[in-house]
């Protein structure tokens, strides 16, 4: 009786279906492979451009911000916001309250959210979503209660994007070979950088303590360094008005 193995009928079938099982895996693997490959570069394309729109957004947000946090930081620096005169100042300043942009990142969260950048966005709107909440729910002016929690967000607001844009800008540049045409919009934005951080920390201060140190330069550890570092003449805008409240 002939052994099967010496039947090369029988070895050239065996050969030819092991050659085609490798293939069949070899070829599913490289499709996958492919596959995985395309996925992968259409969705880094679709990250990147939901980074560059977010970066955007965060540039219009900020303008506001700055502006917002101008408006309320004399009321603030007095602390009269909870007298009666000056609780009405509150809500003449605050009526309305500005809403600001999440389009972007409501719309782009699944991409945002994953990049190296998500635990930053999130927290940034977070914080101009608790402001849009405020508006949401205070038609008429904030109520002395919600004051603190009001000038809190837009500071804090300020200083993540101020730090947030910067990376993202540079990340999204970096990505892609051409220019991407928002040289502009950054430019603007950091031409705004160094009054709306100075704003930022005056958040951390009171009038008092501000006032001594306009007076004699007294330093309390309520200032932070990033105002005694400039001249004192740059406090007046606040200051001057903050007295009168």
């Amino acid at each position: 009786m002939t052994s099967v193995f010496r039947d090369a009928a029988f070895l050239g079938a065996i050969v030819a279906a092991i050659s085609g099982l490798l293939g069949a895996v070899i070829g599913a693997i490289a499709t996958y492979l492919a596959t995985t490959r395309q996925y992968q570069t259409e969705y880094d394309t679709r990250q990147r451009a939901a980074l560059a729109a977010s970066l955007l957004e965060i540039f219009r947000n900020q303008s506001t911000l700055i502006r917002e946090l101008d408006r309320v930081l004399p009321l603030w620096l007095s602390r009269q916001h909870d007298v009666p005169s000056g609780s009405g100042h509150l809500r003449n300043i605050t009526k309305p309250i500005v809403k600001y942009q999440t389009k972007v990142y409501d719309s782009f969260f699944t991409e945002l959210i994953p990049s190296r950048f998500g635990p930053e966005l999130k927290t940034y709107y977070d914080r101009v979503t608790f402001i849009n909440c405020l508006a949401d729910d205070y038609h008429d002016g904030l109520p002395a209660t919600e004051f603190y929690g009001y000038v809190r967000a837009l500071a804090l607001s300020v200083e993540i994007a101020d730090d947030l844009a910067r990376a993202i800008h540079q990340h999204v540049a970096k990505q892609l070979q051409e220019g991407w045409g928002k040289e502009n919009d950054f430019k603007t934005f950091e031409d705004m950088s160094e009054r709306s951080l100075y704003m930022a920390a005056l958040f951390r201060t009171k009038l008092q303590d501000l006032e001594d140190f306009i007076a004699d330069g007294t330093l309390s550890s309520g200032i932070p360094s990033r105002i005694t570092a400039q001249d004192k003449s740059h406090l007046r805008p606040w200051v001057l008005p903050a007295r009168e409240i």
